[in-house]
């Protein structure tokens, strides 16, 4: 990768007048029920497989990491076994039987809360033991006739980093186990603490549930009413990994609330015999008065007021032979119709997003329903082994909205839709995604989606935590950091105006090898407030190696009255952070003095700076 012409550059700011709005929602969180998104992720669950729903393999008694303790150990039926194609399962103890559950990451000092169903004879004994067996604290259960859930606080002292969990039966005659659990005490609305407190950090805008492929096979009954009963399904869009739905629309709400996020819902279409009944019932679920039966099943559940979830998905990916419910173009233009009209009877106010992908998909999308589309999604993930090629990515992506607007135009004439670029990352081989050059390009694309404000009007970085690979928060047992990528967005949302301004940059290229054109070396975007006395700057350096001398002129301001910077950079453009090394890559901070205007600082190499000021 080299530059062209000299190392110097201009970026000029007309604060004069203002382009278009932008929205908040340019910062989004997506969360799915994927590998470890939700379980061990976003979730405080301890235990894995909690309900049991795990395959089991040939020669054993239980579903890893399950392990049974005495012989008589067995699974039967679940507690609620009268659910349709429910995999869960209870166990039987007898004897001195048990359960066991070894190696669970803990924060020191935490308490545990820890819980179960019981039924039978005899007692229940619940453990939690350091790595030698010895005992941190434990509770006890009488079994009785009839199933009793029982619950614990338990304290595992500030010495224990990691914990077995065993339920181990005292006594005569058999008992019952169904649905244990072991959480965090501290974990309000199941979040665990210290996800919670790195989502907070990304200021999230929105939040997208349940998917991605998830959603094209999730039925959302599963997932309200009381956690422990509710049915344990194989996730057929992920490698059929047992789903417990713990986490559901309910806890989805609170977790928005939590976060000030606005809730985007994706519903599945067409996906494992889904209808658009389901998905109308699904909206008065969330947005329909008590008066109604779905509202009033909601408040059954404990949630009286209704939720007004505005902005509706119709399906994910349904392009794609890998999704569920795949179908060519037309035939989705026709389902998204169908729903259209179900989920727009159950509440005429929701915004309805559509499937987009490539223009010949689009245009039949938008020619056959474009009337009752609000917004088109899209989806933008990055294989470019090349840093040139993938910093030159994020112009190519531009170029491609600007094509999408034009076709809308065309397509759906006097209709106002926006797009929403709700999954959006590398997909690369790892730890690409962890690494400053992946950043770099983030960047660059959420300054394109400024740019681009009046057209864009969500983006979402995938995915919020683990899931994969590029998951903005990586969490592993009590281990946890922000990606380069994460760091980048946080000081993005933290610093944007409420409205776009030009910012035309002058200075050097750089050669793409997968392009046939160069590309300018420093992208920049520029918003700022209504009455145009503050302005944020997100400037990318995208020289690896070569430090570039800037000068940023505003033009309706006089002197600069003072400012902030923060610097994204590292050593090299692969530089990472990992479990070993969370914080490689780190914002640095520096306070501006008063400045004239024009003023003159320095680029680091491979780096997004974030400039916030005031002028006068």
């Amino acid at each position: 990768m080299s530059s062209v012409a000299g190392e110097k550059v201009s970026v000029q700011v007309d604060m004069s007048r203002s382009l278009h709005p932008v929205s908040r929602h340019l910062f989004g969180g997506f969360v799915e029920h994927m590998y470890n998104c939700v379980e061990e992720g976003l979730w405080g669950e301890g235990l894995k497989d909690r309900k049991l729903a795990g395959a089991v393999p040939e020669g054993a008694a239980l579903p890893a990491p399950w392990k049974p303790v005495g012989s008589g150990v067995s699974l039967e039926a679940p507690r609620r076994a009268d659910i349709e194609n429910n995999r869960a399962r209870s166990v039987r103890l007898e004897g001195e039987d048990g359960i066991l559950q070894e190696n669970i990451e803990i924060e020191p000092g935490w308490i545990q809360a820890g819980s179960f169903w019981l039924k039978g004879e005899g007692t229940v004994r619940l453990r939690l033991l350091d790595g030698k067996g010895h005992t941190l604290d434990e509770g006890m259960a009488e079994a009785a006739p009839e199933w009793k859930r029982h619950t614990f606080q338990l304290n595992t002292g500030r010495d224990a980093g990691r914990i077995d969990c065993e339920f181990r039966h005292e006594g005569t005659g058999a008992a019952w186990i169904d649905a244990p659990s072991l959480m965090p005490a501290s974990a309000r609305g199941g979040i665990h603490p210290q996800a919670m407190k790195a989502v907070r950090a990304l200021r999230l805008g929105y939040l997208r549930y349940p998917g991605g492929n998830f959603a094209q096979t999730y039925r959302w009954k599963d997932g309200i009413g009381p956690r422990d009963d509710r049915p344990a399904r194989p996730n057929v869009a992920w490698q059929n990994l047992p789903e417990t739905n713990d986490f559901g629309i309910d806890e989805y709400i609170a977790l928005c609330r939590a976060l000030k996020a606005e809730p985007t819902v994706c519903v599945n279409v067409d996906g494992l015999g889904a209808t658009p009944g389901e998905a109308a019932e699904w909206v008065s679920y969330c947005n329909a008065p008590r008066s109604h039966p779905m509202g009033k099943l909601r408040a059954a559940n404990g949630h009286p007021r209704p939720y007004n979830i505005r902005c509706w998905e119709l399906g994910n990916e349904i392009y794609g032979n890998w999704e569920v419910g795949h179908s060519d173009a037309a035939t989705y233009a026709r389902n998204f119709l169908k729903y259209a009209r179900a989920m727009k009877a159950a509440d005429p106010s929701i915004r309805l997003v559509a499937v987009g992908e490539s223009p010949q998909w689009n245009r039949t999308v938008l020619e056959a329903a474009g009337q009752e589309i609000d917004i088109l999604s899209l989806h933008c993930y990055v294989n470019r082994p090349d840093v040139a090629d993938l910093w030159a990515e994020a112009d190519r992506y531009e170029r491609a909205l600007q094509e999408t607007r034009r076709l809308i135009a065309e397509c759906a004439p006097g209709r106002k839709i926006t797009l929403s670029i709700n999954e959006w990352n590398t997909m690369m081989p790892d730890p690409t995604q962890w690494t400053l050059k992946a950043a770099v390009f983030g960047g660059s694309l959420v300054n394109a989606f400024v740019r681009q404000g009046d057209l864009v009007e969500q983006a979402c970085c995938s995915d919020l935590i683990n899931g994969w690979t590029g998951g903005l928060i990586q969490r592993r047992g009590q281990k946890l950091f922000l990606t380069p990528n994460a760091l980048v967005l946080s000081a993005y949302a933290r610093t944007m105006g409420e409205v776009a301004f030009s910012a035309r940059v002058q200075g050097p290229a750089f050669h793409a090898p997968g392009f046939d054109e160069d590309f300018p070396v420093v992208d920049a975007a520029a918003t700022g407030s209504q009455d145009g006395k503050s302005l944020s700057l997100w400037i990318v350096n995208r020289s690896p190696d070569r430090s570039i001398e800037a000068t940023i002129k505003i033009d309706g301001w006089g002197a600069i009255t003072e400012g902030r910077q923060w610097t994204i950079t590292a050593r090299a453009p692969d530089a990472a952070n990992d479990f070993d090394h969370p914080t490689a890559v780190k914002p640095a901070e520096e306070k501006w003095s008063a400045r004239s205007n024009p003023t003159e600082f320095s680029l680091s190499p491979r780096s997004v700076m974030v400039i916030e000021l005031k002028g006068r």
